[in-house]
């Protein structure tokens, strides 16, 4: 894994243009890395884990020639800038910039799911009901709060139980409860969860045909908007 996610980033710093979205498209290991989240998410928590490393001139390099904090096209005149800003040759910025990259795949796999606590959010539709269940998975010595589910807006309670830290890894699942009538649809729910480190977020829907879920991550939690198809 350490390869692929090193493959990865040497790639990404071949590709002209400033480090975004779209290129970490094209990181598949680095997406499921963090989570599977979407691109924007990704390159957030790619971010937030080099500037935990403040002041590690290697990684500082690496994340430069990635295209991150430089408005220059290529990898090259990347390694010149910041050479420039260094007082040293572009060879020296590259030979940090490998050492960088080796750095960012260790961090990187840091942040596996497997070191990640998941959070599944359950949405099914049964009959004129709307039911919800939550299904938490939370690695050992891992400390994490009590999750928030926010159904338009207002809290709802579904998991009320103090979450302890434990040795070993946890699974804590709650039953389906009925949340509202499908006469109140659409059903907008937000579920976040907070702790020592940010978890792996999952929808899992089922209902009628004529009931549509739209799930999505958003930067604090996961998004699930229950709503009910019209006709054109």
């Amino acid at each position: 894994m350490k390869a692929t996610i090193t493959g990865e980033l040497r790639a990404l710093r071949k590709l002209p243009g400033q480090l975004d979205e779209s290129k970490l498209t094209r990181a598949r290991a680095i997406l499921m890395a963090f989570g599977g989240a979407d691109p924007s998410v990704a390159l957030k928590r790619l971010v937030d884990l080099a500037q935990e490393q403040s002041g590690d001139r290697e990684i500082e390099a690496a994340m430069a020639s990635l295209g991150w904090g430089t408005s220059r096209e290529t990898s090259l005149d990347r390694l010149v800038e910041f050479s420039e800003i260094h007082y040293v040759d572009p060879r020296t910025v590259r030979r940090w910039s490998d050492a960088g990259i080796q750095k960012l795949a260790l961090l990187i796999l840091g942040k596996t799911p497997w070191t990640q606590p998941r959070a599944r959010l359950v949405v099914v539709v049964v009959g004129d009901e709307v039911r919800v269940g939550l299904d938490l998975r939370i690695p050992p010595r891992l400390r994490m709060g009590t999750p928030s589910l926010r159904v338009g807006g207002e809290v709802v309670e579904v998991f009320s139980p103090e979450i302890e830290r434990s040795d070993q890894d946890q699974r804590l699942r709650t039953q389906l409860e009925t949340l509202g009538k499908t006469t109140l649809l659409p059903l907008r729910l937000r579920l976040s969860w907070s702790g020592e480190k940010i978890p792996i977020y999952e929808a899992v829907t089922r209902g009628d045909p004529d009931i549509y879920f739209n799930a999505r991550h958003v930067f604090t939690g996961l998004a699930v908007t229950v709503s009910r198809w019209s006709p054109r």
